[in-house]
């Protein structure tokens, strides 16, 4: 027996999905969004490295700062501080701390 002829019809890519039709779009989309992606990546990534760098720096410079404040305050007590010669000692010894340190008697200890 012959072989029997066959019509042979043109393919059409309406059958094929959307990602097989044209590959070489495909591929050059592809390159492009990663590209996109990636850099995208290291804009978010150097932002994120700046803020942190950012809030680091402040916290520093808030430290320096207290630290500064807080030194700054114990010169002034220091300098504050009026020595002399108390005579009536159990008088003294019978007020708070509290009391002793607002009106400026310190004991030898807490000088």
């Amino acid at each position: 027996m012959a072989k029997l002829e066959q019509r042979q019809l043109p393919k059409s890519n309406e059958g094929k999905p959307a990602h097989f039709r044209d590959m070489s779009t495909r591929k050059n989309n592809d390159v492009e969004k990663i590209k996109r992606e990636r850099e995208r990546r290291h804009r978010v990534r150097d932002l994120a490295r700046q803020l942190r760098d950012d809030v680091q720096q402040e916290e520093k410079r808030v430290r320096e700062s207290r630290k500064a404040n807080a030194q700054r305050k114990v010169d002034n007590e220091k300098k504050s501080m009026v020595v002399q010669e108390i005579k009536n000692i159990k008088a003294m010894k019978k007020l708070s701390p509290k009391h002793r340190h607002k009106a400026k008697i310190f004991l030898k200890h807490e000088l």
